[in-house]
């Protein structure tokens, strides 16, 4: 499989629920491989391939945020990380791990975009869906959201365990006041559907 098909998350672990957004800009990956001098997927010397999932380069051309997955297998287990990488304006190189419940089950990125000095990342792991904004402040700021999304001007709306619609400020992810989804619907801030949702529960292991 050529490193422009090649889908990472599933070569150690699958998640099995759907998540709204898109896959991954190529393009965005295939410009980080160029900034760090290196191809999209590798093997380090130590044995680990060592896969950018997603990446999002800033217009100005010097930062650089982007979701390394780092993995070896041998006989016994697996030895896997998954982290987000930031190269600012400083030049410094900051990284740290994605909120996940196992990263052995992937990290599925749906939206990765810069909101001027601002990143925001939007991704699935094992059992849910997490927002992240970094960039401006650093560690990232993670905020649990659901799997049916949707961003609309400076707001990512979501459904909500009560029945209604939870909104965010892009790219804080500061709180709005929910909606009731009817409300929602008319402003156009009802998450749509996911088509072909397994909608089964997933098993705590």
């Amino acid at each position: 499989m050529s490193s422009d098909t090649r889908d990472a998350p599933a070569r150690f672990g699958i998640t099995l629920c759907q998540c709204a957004g898109d896959s991954p800009d190529q393009s965005q990956v295939r410009m980080a491989a160029e900034s760090l001098n290196r191809d999209p997927y590798i093997t380090d010397n130590d044995g680990f391939y060592c896969d950018l999932l997603a990446a999002a380069v800033h217009p100005d051309g010097h930062r650089l945020a982007y979701v390394e997955q780092r993995a070896k297998q041998d006989n016994r287990h697996i030895d896997i990380t998954i982290k987000i990488h930031l190269l600012g304006e400083d030049e410094q190189h900051r990284s740290v791990d994605i909120k996940s419940y196992n990263p052995y089950s992937g990290c599925h990125v749906r939206y990765f975009a810069w909101w001027a000095d601002t990143a925001v990342l939007i991704y699935r792991e094992k059992h849910r869906t997490y927002a992240a904004q970094f960039g401006a402040t650093w560690p990232p700021d993670f905020r649990e959201i659901a799997d049916r999304w949707l961003i609309a001007r400076t707001t990512l709306a979501y459904l909500n365990s009560n029945g209604g619609v939870s909104r965010l400020s892009l790219p804080e992810l500061t709180d709005l006041q929910p909606m009731n989804i009817n409300v929602a619907r008319e402003q156009n801030l009802l998450p749509p559907d996911l088509d072909g949702f397994l909608d089964w529960p997933e098993k705590e292991v």
